[in-house]
């Protein structure tokens, strides 16, 4: 070992995470010249494009996805009992824990972070970061812009190893690691906001303890690039760098509606190059100049244009443009444009006009067909990004005690449910459209064998239906109450029919005293 391994032993650790850095981004630099095409049709850094209708449908799909998924001022998730774990004690603790996890996100800035995530994996990169942590006992949500950070996967493609590799200002470095070397605070005395470039490597670690601390699942290494030295060492139980792929190609690198859309929106922009080039021909055409003329021509309006009388006069040249035509072209890539971005199911009333008038019910159904379509893209979204969250979150709450210590046990026998406006777009069309066709299809054999219904739990299928339909669990009322209810209207029934009894008796006895009376029949 040499003098400076001794001094510096994380030198091997910091050299190899610069390699694995440098293996991974590979994958990046392959495609580069293609994020910085797809970076500035998109306008997400400054560029000229010809035609920026991408940038408006990328803006539409990542707004309307988050609207359709995040309602911050509604509730846009459930928490529940697993199924087999319903008690009320679980419920009462469900609650509670769903009333913190609302505080924490509508606290900590998470939903702005979230949006813009949604653009980086619908964007140029096809993949977006999260950083979820609590730094200092407090929650910060923070989005990490996808050309800082490299990753990799296990064999059941998991993400298992992360590396952001950053720049942070010098008189920083003093603030958030005490072991700044000499070197960095002499810089920072000289330059304060001088940057230096910090690797943060986050990994799954193996069976043993590379740092020789309690054993957690993923360690955490911050480095300086140069000198190459670890700033810090900690670990995690859950990965606090969330990865999410929009999608994946069959080579695994990430894609997105931008890199699905890229082809056209180059064409895209190509036409509307040339419609312009075509439209100011339309307008300033070359002109056909005497030769006597030249440089005494001023084309521009009201100007006063020498001519002579033999005809030799200036007279715009034939171009051969067709305007119309470039147009035509222009508006069939917007369309296919439109399509990867499922710009129709956001604004579908806009679509449907011009279409004739439809009913609420085939307006349904066209929306649950979008919906389903775009519920397979989503799935990523919602199992390496949401649900990794609530799990990052669940246990960011166990160990910094923002749950009762009574209610840390139950995180296996909670479920999520998703309320947003796309989750209950899907469970119409799947689910509850799906049980109701069932219905319809038997509904005849109720007139001819009105037995076949007690093949149907009503109950279930009423309280499915609800749900499903997007109507708040606190609005549908327990098994309890309704057994009350229906107990209460069972008594009042049976209460009924003695009165009716009652009267009748009432009414017959009268008969037969009239009867008496008049010494007649009593019958009659």
């Amino acid at each position: 070992m040499t003098n400076t391994e001794s001094e510096n032993p994380g030198k091997n650790l910091v050299t190899a995470i610069q390699k694995y850095w440098k293996v991974l981004y590979t994958r990046t630099e392959k495609r580069k010249s293609d994020i910085d095409t797809l970076e500035t049709m998109l306008r997400i850094v400054p560029g000229s494009p010809k035609n920026t209708y991408a940038s408006i449908a990328h803006k539409t799909l990542s707004y309307g996805l988050y609207s359709t998924i995040y309602q911050p001022s509604q509730a846009w998730y459930r928490l529940r009992p697993e199924s087999g774990q319903d008690t009320p004690d679980i419920r009462r603790a469900t609650q509670e824990i769903q009333n913190v996890f609302n505080r924490l996100l509508a606290h900590n800035h998470y939903y702005g972070q979230a949006l813009e995530c949604i653009k980086d994996a619908t964007g140029a990169y096809g993949y977006a970061c999260m950083y979820v942590a609590a730094d200092g006992g407090k929650l910060r949500f923070l989005r990490i812009r996808p050309s800082e950070v490299v990753y990799d996967k296990d064999t059941y493609g998991e993400v298992d190893t992360v590396i952001r590799r950053f720049p942070i200002s010098a008189w920083q470095m003093e603030v958030l690691f005490p072991k700044t070397p000499k070197e960095i605070r002499e810089i920072a005395k000289r330059s304060p906001f001088a940057p230096i470039i910090v690797y943060h490597a986050v990994y799954r670690q193996d069976t043993g303890d590379v740092f020789s601390r309690p054993k957690q699942a993923y360690a955490s290494v911050y480095a300086l690039e140069t000198p190459a030295v670890i700033l810090r060492q900690s670990g995690y139980n859950t990965n606090p760098l969330i990865i999410w792929e929009w999608s994946t190609r069959g080579d695994g690198t990430p894609t997105s509606p931008s890199w699905d859309a890229l082809p056209d929106i180059i064409h895209l922009d190509s036409i509307s190059d040339t419609v312009l080039k075509a439209g100011q021909l339309a307008v300033e055409p070359p002109l056909n100049v005497p030769a006597e003329l030249m440089g005494r021509i001023k084309w521009r309006p009201r100007a006063l244009l020498p001519y002579y009388t033999n005809g030799r006069t200036t007279q715009p040249a034939n171009s051969g443009s067709n305007y119309p035509v470039g147009k035509d072209r222009e508006d069939a890539k917007i369309r296919i444009i439109r399509e990867h971005f499922h710009i129709d199911f956001f604004l579908l009333m806009a679509s449907l006009e011009g279409k004739g008038q439809l009913t609420a019910t085939q307006v349904l159904e066209m929306q649950g067909e979008k919906a389903g379509i775009l519920g397979s893209l989503t799935a990523n979204m919602n199992k390496e990004f949401i649900d990794t969250m609530f799990d990052r979150l669940f246990d960011l709450a166990i160990e910094n005690d923002w749950l009762p210590q009574e209610i840390k046990s139950i995180k296996d026998a909670v479920k999520i449910d998703y309320e947003g406006l796309l989750a209950q777009a899907q469970r119409r069309y799947f689910t509850v459209q799906s049980a109701m066709q069932a219905i319809g299809t038997i509904a005849p054999l109720f007139q001819i064998a009105p037995d076949v219904i007690d093949y149907i739990d009503t109950d279930e299928v009423t309280k499915d239906s609800l749900r499903e339909g997007g109507l708040p669990e606190k609005d549908i009322n327990s098994d309890k109450k309704v057994a009350q209810i229906r107990q209460k209207r069972a008594q009042a029934q049976e209460k009924a029919q003695q009165l009716e009894q009652y009267k009748n008796y009432a009414d017959a006895e009268s008969k037969m005293s009239k009867a008496r009376e008049r010494g007649g029949n009593v019958t009659g």
